[in-house]
């Protein structure tokens, strides 16, 4: 806090000029990597929040398609794939869902792209994460690949945009392996019979269940809206229970922002694509943390 109130003169600030990266050729770990998920039975694309930085969410999307092989996404990539897709199974994490933390625990190959793997993702029995997996790991920050803890067999430093298009270009050669196809109907079946809307709720008498909530807000917005949520069950309810539609982007703060992230991030949404509704799902607490925002 004496950081975050320490006055600033912006003119005594020093600048960074980034070292320039000498270009890397990614040909030989992506083939390999594509080759794996080929030969693999029980694939999957763990993807995070970096796809999205990288803009690479097409190339994503793409390989995932060519491939036919299940994504699970990280709550702050849950706009990678809209929940309709075919090939979307779910979220991992303890504030996930069961579809993508079965996913996770059954999968024989794990690919982790644009995710830096933290306990939210893992969860904190570090040992137990995905457990028969040759699990492999693709991220550009040293940081992050050293601090893997749930015993990833390859760490490969790239941007994730670049190795996405390498691994494109590796598929062209494989194509879809039809020893996916029973793995991706189990996926797609869990993905059916433990959705959060299917779990009873008693909504006859008392207050409005929340996880009902977010399942009939997922059906009534059109589809091109950006959504935020803010901390605590507006975060993990929403992450669970709200059904991503094609053409929408969804914003949370993760574990960095605090309480009353919605509003002032929702100014920002609005002021940066002001032709775009901006839906945001805060708690009381929340709303009063930051209702000065809205003067």
């Amino acid at each position: 806090l004496d950081v975050q109130g320490s006055p600033v003169d912006p003119d005594a600030l020093e600048g960074f000029t980034p070292h320039a990266t000498p270009e890397a050729d990614f040909a030989a770990d992506a083939a390999d990597v594509v080759s794996r998920l080929a030969s693999a039975r029980r694939p999957l694309l763990l993807a995070g929040y970096g796809v999205r930085c990288a803009g690479a969410v097409a190339e994503l999307r793409e390989f995932a398609e060519r491939m036919q092989i299940p994504v699970a996404t990280t709550q702050l990539g849950k706009d990678v794939l809209p929940y309709a897709h075919p090939l979307f199974t779910g979220h991992p994490g303890p504030k996930g869902d069961r579809p993508g933390n079965f996913a996770v625990q059954n999968a024989d190959v794990v690919v982790s792209i644009g995710c830096s793997l933290h306990t939210l993702t893992t969860g904190f029995e570090l040992d137990g994460f995905a457990p028969k997996a040759h699990k492999i790991l693709v991220d550009p920050d040293p940081a992050v690949l050293q601090r893997e803890c749930v015993g990833c067999a390859q760490r490969i430093r790239a941007d994730v945009g670049e190795f996405l298009k390498a691994m494109l270009a590796a598929s062209g050669l494989q194509g879809p392996a039809s020893a996916h196809d029973g793995w991706r109907a189990r996926c797609s079946e869990w993905k059916t019979r433990y959705a959060v809307n299917r779990e009873q709720h008693n909504l006859a008498e008392g207050p409005v269940n929340f996880y009902e909530f977010a399942d009939v807000l997922s059906d009534v917005l059109s589809g091109n809206e950006t959504i935020i949520t803010d901390a605590g069950s507006a975060y993990y309810v929403m992450g669970q229970a709200f059904k991503l539609k094609e053409g929408q982007r969804y914003i949370v703060s993760g574990s960095l922002g605090s309480m009353g992230f919605t509003l002032p991030a929702g100014l920002g949404a609005c002021a940066a694509e002001p032709e775009r509704t901006v839906v945001g799902v805060t708690g009381d607490g929340s709303l009063q943390s930051n209702i000065q925002e809205l003067e």
